[in-house]
């Protein structure tokens, strides 16, 4: 892989194996951070992994945080600023939702 990587994609729960599977200095825990707190929702792995989709380099942040944890909105968007800093210009945001309506199909 070459150049820098323009692109980064938050993966939400459940998604951490969309990220490729590499190992050594491709993979950047969020604890290397001072400004990221430690994810504690399952399925949050907590790291950033360099990677590459269709030869295209890319920056899978591989879980996040969120309010309902009592965290501030600065430590939520704690892993987007990072990514910012890294270079990205492009930025995809991942999340599971749902509905307790049961009148709602699957999109």
């Amino acid at each position: 892989m070459r150049g820098r990587a323009e692109t980064g994609i938050v993966l939400g729960s459940g998604l951490n194996e969309v990220a490729p599977n590499v190992a050594g200095d491709a993979i950047i825990s969020y604890a290397e951070f001072d400004q990221i707190p430690q994810p504690t929702v399952p399925g949050h792995a907590g790291r950033f992994v360099l990677g590459e989709i269709d030869n295209v380099r890319v920056i899978f942040a591989q879980g996040r945080v969120h309010l309902y944890e009592g965290l501030s909105a600065r430590d939520v968007t704690a892993v987007v600023r990072v990514l910012a800093e890294a270079g990205i210009t492009q930025l995809i945001l991942t999340n599971a939702a749902g509905s307790a309506n049961p009148q709602f199909t699957p999109g």
